[in-house]
């Protein structure tokens, strides 16, 4: 829980409490009419953004950026998942015979 947590944190609490300057204001109207932000659009941030607009807390705009926590503490979940995932099948690979043999022909 820890690996969401950080993250999820450090972005609630680095993020404005309201608009900034650079995309913010253009996807929090893009997601309130489902608009296209800019030349990608972004779709797939747009359509969960619409959603969280309908929370009744804060603005806008820090209903995006608590989108924008949440997805952040997603990925450290995943990428937790792919290490430990990675991280058995290199361990099991390098438990292979044919990796000792190989390190006592080339050492």
């Amino acid at each position: 829980m820890l690996v969401f947590f950080v993250p999820f944190l450090c972005a609630l609490f680095a993020s404005s409490p309201d608009m900034d300057w650079l995309d913010s204001p253009e996807f929090s109207g893009a997601a309130f009419t489902l608009g296209i932000a800019h030349a990608p659009g972004h779709p797939l941030f747009l359509m969960p953004a619409k959603f969280v607009q309908f929370l009744h807390m804060g603005n806008l705009s820090w209903r995006v950026r608590l989108l924008n926590a949440v997805l952040l503490g997603g990925i450290g979940l995943l990428a937790l998942a792919l290490l430990r995932l990675l991280g058995n099948w290199v361990f099991h690979l390098l438990r292979q015979p044919w990796i000792e043999l190989c390190g006592v022909l080339f050492a």
